[in-house]
């Protein structure tokens, strides 16, 4: 891989922060900050759906709406195939916590990729095209905390506006 010019470092750390800002958005469930991630003529592949990006926003809040996510993205690599065209593979780790239909806690732990491809249009740089990849997958069905201590933490992660990140 050869070196990025200054510029491809400027939109390098756009595209990470575009990667950043999406899982914001899903874990704080923010419909506007979902609209500045992808293109209006956008796609998600997320392995059981596929939609254009403004169903797929409306469905990944309506699909987790009863739990609480947080995601994490690590080896992030961005690769320029045009001044204006980029492709990034981002590994992800998300944890989703729920009740089920049976009144179990459940809390699932996934890993894999997000394999996306980016246009920059007017000088900003959105998701063109985004294919999720799941690696593992391990669930607790128990719903139990590993320690006694954080089952006493009340300043907890919660869906937009609530979240204390919009209130500091």
């Amino acid at each position: 891989m050869k070196p990025y010019s200054m510029e491809q470092l400027a939109d390098r750390q756009a595209i990470v922060d575009l990667l950043y800002f999406y899982c914001r958005g899903v874990d704080r469930h923010d419909r506007d900050a979902l609209a500045k991630v992808y293109w209006p003529d956008a796609w998600d592949d997320h392995a059981t759906v596929k939609l254009a990006a403004p169903e797929y926003a409306e469905h990944v809040i309506e699909a987790t709406r009863h739990m609480r996510t947080a995601h994490h993205l690590t080896n992030i690599l961005v690769e320029f195939d045009a001044a204006d065209g980029a492709r990034s593979e981002s590994y992800f780790l998300a944890w989703h916590e729920f009740v089920d239909d049976s009144g179990e806690e459940v809390f699932i732990e996934l890993s894999g990729r997000y394999l996306d491809r980016f246009k920059k249009r007017d000088g900003e740089w959105r998701i063109l095209e985004r294919t999720l990849v799941f690696d593992f997958e391990q669930h607790d069905l128990a719903g139990k905390f590993a320690s006694p201590w954080l089952a006493r933490i009340r300043r907890r992660g919660a869906h937009h506006p609530d979240d204390l990140l919009y209130r500091i």
